[in-house]
């Protein structure tokens, strides 16, 4: 009977054991996060679970998520836009249950993610991938870094032109002097926000419309692209007419887009001017938009103080921007310069009126000097012309300098070039007379390693059915051996006393040797002859 007794003890202490260990596995199963994607299918990215209703007679998936181009359906080629009845784009990122995370219903807990899982790295799921050539990914310090502070380099909250007199002495030593006027700024730096409005709330009506000012934020995929493309949040700037021998003098830029372009946001900074109105919304009105149409002095953009009046444009009131410009070389018919190279130009390749919206400090011209005693020119916006005189592709752009992964040169002869044998520099002047042939060999080259414009930027960027013509992932990051996105190459002269036909050279550029980047443009500065 003690014996017995003592088996039983025995068998429930077992029994015991085995339970705890059992329900310790369940607890560590239960520890862990649920799979909602199912790894075993993952051709369509379906869930993990299944369900039948009454009428089925076969299971169905649960919401998850549809693979990025999909080559067996032409409903998953593009999420971002063209939301219809006969699509189902809105399952490429989003999930109606079960969704892998929770913002949004997107596929994680944030909307970087969201964007990383298509467009980041070598596991991409789109043929549109950026920060992939910089091991550092998005984390770049050579490029666009996502999670860079909510102050904007080289920004400013407001500015003016204020008169400044230059002086000097003649060959009798008389003074002579000159007042111009120059852009002076606040210290104060532009912080980083996103627009945001309710489903209900419009913002061009009256009444209780407008946008939600969110942030300010560290710097963010959503920041500068709107992935839903909504007409009234992305920049839809003129298209361009690339530069032909066939109409250099009478190229124009095309309609107005009716989508965007790289989904870019119509108001990147989210500036705005005023105060929020009694409802808790910005108006439109007060909404800091980049300028869509041609760059028109007093009317898209102040020569006197930024933001300072509004302009009508497609039927919308605007605001104007918040950078100032007293001189961007108006188109002058009489000039030797073709149609083909005025910086007041603005369209899709023209992205030097969208950087300018965040770094409102680098954009500006020069003023002519009547005296040429106190030199043939002022740097009146104390900033590195840009955009400016183009060579034959149109106006130079910030990206001239600034050009990460892009090429060196985009001449007629450089093998990056996809249309090396066409007249595409035609327009030239030669003796003043503008010329319809083109410009072809090292002399092509050398202009285009300083004054890469709007058309090398659409050459390398499109190739006929648009497949880029060299694989980039400007701007968002660059090789790590270089700086600010200056990209690794420098220019040289033959000899000290040959004619500007410049080779191009590989070098590292650092913050100890930026000569390298001005002496691409000014090769002869500082040659001892």
């Amino acid at each position: 009977m003690r014996l017995l007794k003592e088996s039983r003890s025995a068998m429930v202490l077992f029994v015991a054991a085995v339970l705890v260990f059992v329900l310790g596995l369940a607890t560590t199963a239960l520890a862990v996060a649920p799979q909602t994607y199912n790894e075993a299918d993952p051709a369509f990215g379906r869930s993990a679970w299944t369900y039948k209703d009454l009428q089925d007679t076969d299971a169905k998936y649960e919401g998850s998520y549809a693979v990025f181009d999909d080559t067996s359906t032409a409903m998953y080629n593009n999420p971002h836009g063209g939301y219809d009845t006969g699509t189902n784009q809105c399952k490429v990122c989003h999930a109606v249950h079960r969704a892998n995370g929770a913002y949004y219903l997107l596929r994680a807990d944030s909307q970087d993610d969201a964007c990383s899982y298509c467009h980041i790295g070598g596991s991409a799921h789109s043929d549109k991938v950026v920060y992939d050539a910089n091991p550092d990914g998005i984390y770049t310090t050579n490029g666009h870094t996502i999670g860079a502070q909510t102050q904007i380099p080289d920004s400013s909250e407001s500015q003016e032109a204020t008169a400044v007199t230059l002086s000097t002495t003649d060959a009798n030593g008389d003074p002579l002097e000159e007042t111009i006027h120059v852009r002076s700024y606040e210290t104060a730096k532009n912080e980083m926000y996103r627009f945001g409005r309710h489903h209900s709330q419009s913002p061009v009506s009256t009444g209780r419309s407008g946008y939600a000012k969110i942030g300010p934020l560290a710097l963010r995929c959503m920041n500068c692209h709107q992935p839903h493309n909504a007409t009234e949040l992305v920049w839809k700037p003129r298209d361009f007419t690339p530069f032909t021998s066939a109409n250099y003098s009478t190229a124009t830029d095309g309609a107005f887009r009716t989508s965007s372009y790289k989904l870019l946001r119509r108001y990147p900074s989210a500036s705005t001017y005023g105060s929020i109105n009694s409802y808790g919304y910005w108006d439109d009105v007060q909404a800091i938009k980049v300028i869509e149409d041609s760059a028109t002095a007093g009317l898209n953009f102040s020569q006197e103080m930024s933001a300072e009046s509004t302009y009508t444009e497609n039927g919308v009131t605007r605001r104007q921007p918040l950078w100032i410009a007293q001189d961007i070389h108006k188109p002058d018919p009489d000039s030797e310069s073709g149609i083909y190279r005025y910086p007041n130009k603005v369209n899709n390749m023209a992205l030097s009126w969208w950087c300018a919206d965040c770094h409102n400090l680098n954009v500006g011209g020069w003023e002519p000097l009547t005296d040429p005693e106190l030199g043939f020119k002022a740097h009146t916006e104390r900033t590195h012309p840009a955009p400016y005189y183009g060579a034959y592709t149109g106006p130079g752009q910030c990206y001239s300098c600034h050009r990460n992964d892009l090429s060196p040169q985009m001449g007629l002869t450089a093998a990056t070039n996809p249309d090396r044998s066409s007249g595409y520099a035609a327009g030239h002047t030669v003796g003043g007379v503008v010329s319809a042939t083109a410009i072809t060999g090292s002399s092509r080259n050398g202009c285009t390693q300083c004054h890469y414009g709007t058309g090398d930027y659409y050459r390398e960027r499109v190739n006929g059915g648009g497949v880029p013509v060299v694989e980039s992932d400007f701007p968002h990051s660059g090789g790590t051996e270089d700086i600010k996105m200056l990209g690794n190459y420098s220019a040289s002269v033959a000899s000290a006393t040959a004619s500007y036909a410049p080779t191009y050279s590989q070098t590292t550029v650092t913050e100890n040797n930026l000569d390298a980047v001005c002496l691409r443009c000014h090769p002869g500065v500082g040659i001892h002859i």
